[in-house]
């Protein structure tokens, strides 16, 4: 068990910056999803800006996730500049996380929702940034679970409110996930 909190959470020092974020960081987190799915896009891009900056500054990978919800929920407030200054940010935490993989597993799908929101430019730039960072999209994969019957996910983490796609998950054990916005460890039905 320890073995695996410290894969999830990285160590001593992440622990250390991750309590506090599991309360207050934690509940900004929920809201700011929660204000993304309402269309409140300025605050919920805000929020996610906010929340990717601490979490670059403390060395925290899952910053990159947050800076891309930043960008794309910027664009959708009107903010265009603000939108690709944190899709390029994004790249750039990937690449200094050892997330470049991760993020290019999760690039199509992001592509495709800057394309159907009308953002067909900034989806060509967003890709363009990876592969100009040396990784080319790609699509997503049923990612390594269990063996057996694959478990029904959730659509939604329980913790932090975000989107769970099924072929960009880290499966912890058999029937567990890690969230891929607060690592929060989400348990799978039988299907």
């Amino acid at each position: 068990m320890r073995r695996m909190r410290r894969a999830l959470l990285g160590g001593r020092r992440s622990r250390r910056i991750l309590g506090p974020i599991l309360g207050a960081g934690l509940q900004r987190l929920r809201l700011a999803h929660a204000r993304r799915e309402a269309g409140d896009y300025r605050t919920a891009a805000d929020e996610f800006h906010a929340l990717a900056e601490h979490g670059e500054a403390e060395g925290i990978p899952r910053s990159v996730q947050a800076f891309v919800l930043a960008g794309q929920s910027y664009l959708l407030a009107g903010k265009h500049d603000e939108g690709v200054a944190d899709l390029q940010r994004g790249v750039q935490a990937a690449l200094r996380f050892g997330q470049l993989p991760r993020l290019a597993a999760a690039s199509t799908r992001i592509a495709a929702e800057l394309r159907a929101d009308g953002f067909g430019q900034e989806a060509d730039a967003f890709l363009g940034m990876l592969a100009s960072a040396g990784q080319q999209p790609l699509a997503a994969q049923p990612s390594a679970g269990p063996a057996h019957a694959t478990p029904r996910l959730p659509t939604k983490c329980p913790s932090c409110g975000g989107t769970i796609h099924p072929g960009e998950v880290e499966w912890v054990d058999p029937q567990s996930i890690a969230c891929v916005y607060c690592g929060s460890v989400v348990q799978a039905e039988k299907g």
